[in-house]
C-alpha cells in the first residue's frame, strides 16, 4: 500500500509551514495550511492564487472553495473579511490545470 508523504508546507501559500489541518470533503486529505491561510479559508477570503493552489490539489470545488464563494478566477465573491492584497496574487486558470 502506498503511503502518503506528509505535507510540510502550506498548500495555499507553498512557502509557509503547515500549522493547521482543516477537514475537507475527503477526510483522508485535509487542507494543510499556515495559520494565516486557515483564517482566510474560514472567512472565505483567500487570495486568488491561494484559492487556485488549494483547488488544484483538492480537485473540483470542495467545501469552502466552491463557486458559491469564489469566481472562476479565484476571486472571493462572499468574503466575510477583507481580502488582503488580492491584486498581488493572481490565479492561473483552474480549468487548464485540472
Amino acid at each position: 500500500m502506498e503511503q502518503a508523504i506528509p505535507v510540510t508546507h502550506c498548500e495555499a501559500r507553498e512557502h509557509a509551514n503547515v500549522e493547521v489541518s482543516e477537514s475537507c470533503d475527503d477526510p483522508r486529505k485535509p487542507y494543510q495550511l499556515c495559520a494565516a491561510c486557515h483564517r482566510r479559508l474560514l472567512a472565505l477570503a483567500l487570495r486568488p492564487l491561494e484559492w487556485y493552489n488549494l483547488a488544484r490539489r483538492h480537485g473540483g470545488r470542495p467545501h469552502l472553495l466552491h463557486d458559491d464563494f469564489y469566481r472562476e478566477d479565484g476571486s472571493a465573491s462572499q468574503p466575510q473579511s477583507p481580502v488582503e492584497r488580492a491584486d498581488s496574487l493572481h490565479a492561473h486558470s483552474l480549468s487548464a490545470a485540472l
